[in-house]
């Protein structure tokens, strides 16, 4: 397969990170077998959808994670710190309403 398109494993933090926009009242869609560049997550609240990348520690995205984020036309987040993210994406958010 070329790089990029394996499927994925689940990175360890991303099940802390659905808890919290769970708890937050998102929903939360995993797609992270899908491979292919895609990102880990779309999570949604007030009609608003953000791609999340999740990383474990200090990882680093792939350089095609990279590419796929510059070509996504929509919101994007990269971490993995929960409530980081969960605080950023309310940021977005209220920059929507």
């Amino acid at each position: 397969m070329p790089r990029g398109h394996a499927p994925s494993k689940k990175d360890t933090v991303q099940p802390a990170i659905e808890a919290a926009f769970i708890r937050a009242g998102y929903s939360v869609c995993d797609v992270h077998a899908l491979g292919k560049d895609a990102p880990d997550l779309f999570v949604a609240k007030s009609n608003v959808t953000i791609a999340i990348e999740c990383k474990t520690g200090s990882n680093k995205r792939m350089p095609h994670q990279v590419d796929w984020a510059d070509d996504w036309h929509g919101e994007y987040l990269t971490g993995n710190d929960p409530l980081k993210l969960l605080e950023e994406a309310e940021f977005i958010l209220r920059s929507w309403r």
